[in-house]
């Protein structure tokens, strides 16, 4: 017996042709598994096999559902299957009547391995214990009708599932709940009685004014509705898993389970069901988390909300405030559901705005732990990788500012700017920087020439040639005339006119209408 009360919400999805309900997705093979997880590589092995096309181990993926079987339950069941089949077929070849070979058969089953009815009972449990469902029989009897070859079909209806089996055209329905009635022969007189007892009513009312015969419609609406196969016995399997999950409150098995579910039996259903588990799993998880993150993933990567992009921010932003500013997790838990979120989803906007949300509430982590020199080097290297440049440029700037503050103050200005330059190349990339710097180095250099250290000062010049300040945008902030003016006076004064003549005119190709300069060049 399928679980009622999961299936109830399903009757809609379920009272549907086969061809409609069973037909294999459209599926790319390699992500379905990835969006999967499984709880044993058996199980895994047996969804990469279905998934790529191969012909899967039904009876190793019907074990494998329940987490606590492995190999050697599968090969005990296999062996069951093996030595029953053989049985039946040395039995059964001396039996004349076919129909006979079905009652044989059913009656064997069910007085040798079906031996206790079990609404919760497991597959593979099923082999040791004999408590049985309709389900679990169900699939024994159809892997039994693989190997002897018989012709049949698996019946499905809300809550309850059944095989049938053909004895030439004749279908036989096993009615597996009742061991001594249940082989039943559907004989006209039976196909009748479906008809006038109201087991068809639903859908027979449209053809009530055709004057169909019993036979036709039977056929139409009984022999050919609601068939599924072994891999949809192994679906139900992971339906009866998702509700128990789901009556223990446990929503993340719940939805790992019906995901699996709607890969064997792909509906409509499922998948809204598969949608609200994964959001009760994702309520209930820690926001710490790296598995809440990969749900969140999973979430955005399946739903068409609309507003999935501004929820998904929503709970990175919430997460990062738990992990940076509460007392149990570490910063560095931040980074591994940064990069769940991060890598998971392809979204550039969405990327862009979890990157600035990280960015700043983790610089805003380390500033309130007085950590300033560890967020420089944080903004720093997020600028240089390309991340977050335009919220990582204002906090540099600013601190560029407050470095341009105690770099005047120490002895060497020069030398501090050329320190924190060779740590972060990527602060020659900032306007502000490289004019700051620049102005250290035309302060030092006209001190020098005031000091009369001309070796100095020429070599800070050369520095500011290297370094290319000068241009039409910074002539006003980076210009080194002063500096000119003062190495001619020093010059003049050590009596090398020569070089306090040249020096003097290098000063005017910086600032042309430079009435200082002029009047010392009149002078010499």
């Amino acid at each position: 017996m399928i679980h009622k009360t999961l299936l109830i919400f399903f009757i809609p999805a379920l009272i549907v042709y086969y061809e409609a309900v069973h037909a294999d997705p459209v599926i790319q093979p390699n992500d379905t598994l990835s969006r999967l997880s499984f709880h044993s590589s058996i199980e895994k092995e047996g969804f990469a096999n279905y998934l790529s096309g191969g012909k899967p181990d039904y009876i190793a993926m019907a074990v494998a559902v329940n987490p606590k079987s492995g190999v050697q339950e599968i090969n005990k069941v296999k062996e069951v299957i093996r030595t029953e089949s053989a049985f039946l077929k040395n039995n059964i070849s001396g039996i004349k009547k076919s129909g006979k070979r079905l009652v044989f058969i059913f009656t064997h089953v069910q007085t040798t391995l079906l031996k206790e009815y079990d609404l919760d009972a497991d597959f593979a449990d099923m082999f040791t214990s004999g408590k049985y469902n309709c389900l679990t029989a169900t699939l024994l009897y159809s892997l039994l009708f693989e190997d002897l070859s018989y012709k049949y079909t698996i019946k499905f209806m809300p809550g309850h599932v059944y095989p049938m089996v053909y004895d030439g055209d004749v279908p036989y329905l096993f009615e597996t709940t009742d061991p001594i009635n249940g082989c039943i022969e559907l004989t006209d007189e039976k196909q009748r009685e479906a008809i006038q007892n109201g087991m068809l009513l639903h859908y027979t009312n449209a053809d009530k004014e055709k004057n169909n015969k019993a036979a036709e419609i039977f056929d139409q609406y009984f022999i050919k509705l609601n068939n599924t196969g072994i891999k949809g016995l192994v679906g139900y399997q992971y339906l009866n898993a998702t509700y128990s999950a789901f009556s223990e409150q446990k929503f993340l098995d719940a939805f790992k389970m019906v995901a699996k579910a709607n890969v064997l039996t792909p509906m409509d259903g499922l998948k809204e069901l598969q949608g609200e588990f994964l959001k009760l799993s994702i309520l209930t998880e820690d926001k710490t988390s790296t598995l809440r993150a990969s749900l969140l993933v999973a979430y955005y990567n399946s739903t068409d909300d609309k507003n999935r992009k501004n929820q998904i921010v929503d709970e990175f932003y919430q997460s990062t405030r738990e992990i940076l500013f509460s007392h149990f997790p570490s910063p560095d838990s931040l980074l591994p559901v940064y990069k769940t979120i991060y890598t998971g989803i392809t979204d550039d906007d969405v990327r862009k705005v979890i990157d600035e949300i990280y960015f700043t509430q983790y610089i805003a982590y380390l500033e309130s732990k007085d950590k300033s020199n560890e967020a420089f080097d944080t903004a720093c290297k997020w600028y240089a990788g390309g991340k977050s440049k335009d919220v990582a440029k204002y906090f540099i700037q600013d601190h560029i500012n407050s470095f341009a503050i105690d770099a005047y103050n120490s002895r060497d200005a020069v030398r501090s700017y050329d320190s924190v330059a060779g740590l972060y190349p990527v602060l020659m990339e900032f306007e502000l920087f490289r004019n700051k710097r620049c102005q250290v180095i035309i302060q030092a250099a006209q001190q020098a020439f005031r000091a009369k250290n001309a070796y100095e000062g020429e070599r800070l010049l050369e520095l500011f040639d290297k370094g290319g300040y000068y241009t039409e945008a910074t002539r006003y902030c980076c210009n080194p005339a002063p500096v000119y003016s003062q190495a001619g006076s020093y010059y003049f004064k050590t009596g090398n006119s020569v070089k306090a003549k040249a020096a003097l005119k290098k000063g005017l190709t910086f600032d042309p209408e430079n009435q200082e300069i002029k009047e010392k060049l009149k002078a010499l």
